[in-house]
């Protein structure tokens, strides 16, 4: 028959016809009719190796791929990470030059009284809205800051207090003000 000499007629050709059904070039289908003359045996072994490297090209691409994927998306998780720590960088360096806008003597130290003079300030208050703090109740965020209750506030109250305050309360926080307020509570009754 024609379709067994086109596709089977010497080893190089039956090579070469593999190959093309493998790859697309040649539909499976064309170049197993032909040997439906020639028995069962050669029609079973076209069709399995068909399967067969169709099925260990697809797991091989696919492999590739999901690699190619994986190693993409660990790639995007240390950017991210370097991408927060800039983040927290520019911001910090946001909260110190607002202290230094604070400070109106340059001592290093806000007391409550510049504090509160200096909320009177619209511009001192967008530097805090866009620090995401809330400036509503500037009596409540001075002693928040002012974690040693001397009634001023140094650089490194501020900026910690700012970065605690920054985004959502987290389950921690929140946890550990449970936690002392169970405490509290338990010294109360006793």
């Amino acid at each position: 028959s024609t379709g067994l000499r086109r596709y089977w007629c010497s080893l190089p050709r039956s090579m070469l016809s593999l190959f093309q059904s493998a790859t697309g070039g040649v539909s499976w289908e064309d170049i197993l009719d032909p040997l439906e003359d020639v028995g069962l045996l050669g029609m079973s072994l076209v069709i399995l190796y068909v399967c067969f490297t169709q099925l260990a090209v697809l797991n091989v691409l696919t492999g590739v791929f999901c690699q190619s994927a994986i190693d993409s998306a660990a790639h995007d998780h240390e950017l991210l990470a370097q991408s927060m720590l800039e983040n927290k960088s520019q911001y910090i360096l946001k909260i110190k030059a607002i202290f230094e806008d604070l400070d109106l003597d340059g001592n290093g130290l806000v007391p409550v009284e510049e504090f509160k003079e200096r909320f009177k300030d619209l511009k001192v208050r967008a530097y805090f809205e866009t620090l995401d703090v809330d400036t509503t109740d500037l009596k409540a965020l001075f002693y928040l800051m002012d974690l040693e209750q001397e009634a001023t506030v140094d650089l490194e109250d501020f900026v910690e207090f700012c970065l605690r305050l920054k985004g959502a309360a987290s389950n921690l926080s929140m946890a550990k003000l449970s936690r002392s307020h169970d405490i509290m509570m338990a010294r109360f009754k006793t």
